[in-house]
């Protein structure tokens, strides 16, 4: 129960559902839904398919990676204890991802073709640096928009 009051990213009062004062911890929590949101916006905003297929292919390969990642993240996240490990730890949150990532696409091979071809192996790391380059587009998106928040109020940055 202590584990999810601290992971649980808002104040219930008796009226409404409230946003403010949020702690850090909890909004790089809810900042891990980012990779489904963007694609999602630029489906329903974008004039062309072509940006769509940009921004949906990490998750097209790499999906259930991520869904099997952000539990382990949120785990990680919970643990820290002060404002310079959490940033920390969100800046390398691509690298913590790439072996969810490499490891699910040679299972993917295994399973498809055995035995398997070894440029087919040898793909899982271009995938990987893929990744980390899309990885660090949202950690920035994140940091930005956390940025962004924290100056108008909305996020406590003492309160990790």
């Amino acid at each position: 129960n202590q584990f999810l009051s601290e992971i649980l990213p808002v104040n219930y009062s008796t009226s409404s559902l409230e946003l403010n004062n949020m702690k850090s911890k909890h909004f790089f929590i809810l900042s891990l839904s980012l990779p489904f949101i963007v694609p999602l916006l630029i489906y329903i905003f974008s004039q062309t398919s072509v940006v769509f297929a940009i921004f949906a292919a990490p998750l097209i390969f790499g999906g259930i990676q991520y869904l099997l990642f952000i539990p382990f993240f949120i785990y990680l996240i919970s643990k820290i204890d002060n404002y310079q490990s959490l940033m920390r730890l969100i800046a390398f949150a691509p690298l913590i991802y790439t072996p969810f990532q490499i490891f699910g696409l040679i299972i993917y091979i295994f399973l498809s073709s055995f035995p398997p071809d070894l440029t087919e192996i040898a793909s899982t790391f271009f995938f990987a640096l893929f990744d980390i380059l899309y990885g660090g587009f949202y950690v920035i998106l994140a940091a930005s928009i956390y940025y962004l928040l924290n100056l108008k109020g909305y996020i406590n940055k003492d309160e990790i």
